[in-house]
């Protein structure tokens, strides 16, 4: 098995992988089920059946053979194995897995006001290093303005999300700024007006958890259900420095926090 702190992975089969090659660790195990102890499990799923997976992005630095790699980094999660025999949880996966991934690196995406009735601004999906700043987003309806999936060490910045003082039709329909099963990404400086759940750390169900996510000097007014959540099935998110101006509910925790200076007012 391999646990946290290890830095050397060993396949079943060949891996085919290279050094400097970026990988995705997926667990066999359930983090929202009771297989993962007191220390570990991630809170509750957001709905029933909703499953959600131990996971981190790591980098290789040697390929040792064809079946061993060491890692720049240290894993983080435990009991990655072989087979699920040590799992009673009915969503266990057959085995931890390891899955070669070749992100959109490096996109930068600077200013300019955006008008939308709808979807997502920037909707990245298995990015590293992108960074979307200084974009303001005027929504007449329902929208997002940043969302991070499957995607590491990416940020938005100094953003402006505005919507209506109108009802959203639904809680998820204007969530601003998004981190979706995603690793060290996040938001800083970044202003909401009149969402329905300003930000949102997350996971979608059957993929891996959030890890390390952030939302930094952040402001958030008139939220119509709350300024930010982060959902089970999220580890170790940030909420520093901010200031969030609610009529109504404050911050919305279901996992692992870390917490500074953030204000509800």
């Amino acid at each position: 098995a391999l646990t946290t702190g290890a830095t050397q992975i060993t396949t079943t089969t060949a891996h085919g992988l290279s050094v400097g090659d970026w990988l995705l660790l997926t667990s066999q195990r359930d983090a929202l089920s009771t297989d993962a102890g007191d220390d570990w499990k991630l809170g509750h799923p957001t709905s029933g059946g909703n499953m959600c997976y131990f996971g981190e992005w790591h980098q290789v630095a040697q390929v040792v053979n064809t079946t061993t790699i060491n890692l720049r980094g240290a894993v983080l999660f435990p009991d990655y194995r072989p087979d699920k025999t040590k799992e009673t949880s009915t969503y266990a996966r057959a085995s931890a897995v390891i899955q070669k991934i070749s992100p959109v690196e490096n996109v930068t995406i600077t200013g300019g006001t955006v008008r939308s009735a709808g979807g997502s601004v920037v909707n990245a999906y298995w990015a590293k290093g992108c960074v979307v700043d200084g974009v303001r987003h005027e929504c007449p309806s329902n929208g997002y303005t940043v969302t991070w999936n499957n995607s590491y060490g990416c940020e938005a910045r100094n953003c402006t999300t505005t919507y209506p003082p109108t009802p959203a039709s639904t809680l998820t329909a204007r969530s601003s700024y998004k981190a979706v099963s995603s690793q060290e990404c996040g938001f800083v400086g970044c202003v909401s007006e009149n969402a329905a759940q300003a930000f949102d750390v997350t996971y979608r169900a059957k993929e891996t958890c959030s890890v390390h996510c952030y939302v930094r000097e952040c402001r958030v007014v008139s939220p119509e259900s709350n300024p930010l959540t982060t959902h089970g099935g999220t580890y170790g998110s940030q909420v520093v420095n901010n200031v969030f101006r609610c009529p109504s509910n404050g911050m919305a925790i279901r996992c692992l926090l870390y917490t500074s200076d953030a204000a509800d007012e």
